[in-house]
């Protein structure tokens, strides 16, 4: 049991690490969804991007993540962030550490490619629960149509798995105040015959209210998150500020 367990920690930190934590220049930030962008704020912006998941089956998640971008010689915006949840009764906490830099920035308008990497410790095991890669790709399709594509490597450090991991998102923008977002994401790699449907893929749509320019509301369904085949709605809030003053991008 005590194997399983920790399974399904390195699991919901799995997904901790495929939960996008970046925010763009227009402010469509990823908040609670999986699939990521390539694209990052100026120097000295901040964010606070915080969620809370229920699942079908009674499990939970809790996320609150603040980060910065920082003028480490280029851009970098590094986020720390504390995920809290209770899969099949048991609940654990997690801590993350997660960086992310531009490799190409927007090309026409068109096309950027960012790359990330983050760990997670889990707090009750007192132990690293994983580490994770991210190649990340957006392409602009229209001036309010974005097209997002993830492809990674993770290793699960609770049962000494390593997966690959892949995503794909559509960002819509109706007006300024209102987006839908839908993305499918998943795992590949080892399979474990007590968990048949673990890396099945996962889906999530989402419609994003904007009151303010530094401000999102988000209302998710989801499908599949944990790999328990459940359904899942995620309420999300994510705030945007200029920590630092205006600074010049490198």
């Amino acid at each position: 049991m005590l194997q399983s367990d920790n399974v399904r920690l390195g699991l919901a930190a799995a997904l901790f690490e495929l939960l996008a934590l970046a925010c763009s220049q227009d402010a469509l930030a990823a908040g609670a969804l999986a699939v990521d962008e390539a694209d990052l704020d100026p120097v000295g912006h901040c964010k606070l991007e915080s969620w809370l998941s229920f699942g079908s089956t009674g499990d939970r998640i809790a996320v609150a993540a603040p980060g910065c971008v920082f003028d480490f010689g280029r851009p970098v915006e590094a986020t720390l962030g504390v995920v809290r949840t209770r899969v099949s009764g048991t609940q654990e906490t997690g801590a993350n550490a997660k960086l992310k830099t531009l490799i190409t920035p927007t090309v026409d308008g068109k096309v950027s490619v960012a790359v990330s990497a983050g760990a997670t410790y889990g707090v009750n095991s007192g132990q690293m629960a994983d580490v994770a890669a991210t190649v990340l790709t957006t392409f602009r399709v229209a001036e309010n149509i974005k097209l997002n594509l993830n492809g990674g490597w993770l290793n699960n450090l609770a049962d000494q798995r390593h997966l690959a991991t892949w995503g794909a998102g559509i960002d819509w923008s109706l007006s300024d105040r209102i987006s839908l977002i839908g993305e499918t994401f998943g795992l590949v790699g080892h399979r474990d015959a007590a968990r048949p449907h673990a890396n099945d893929p996962r889906a999530q749509v989402a419609v994003r209210f904007k009151p303010t320019e530094n401000v999102d509301f988000d209302v998710i369904y989801g499908r599949n998150i944990l790999g328990e085949h459940a359904h899942w709605i995620t309420i999300g809030l994510n705030v945007r500020f200029n920590a630092f003053g205006d600074r010049a991008t490198p």
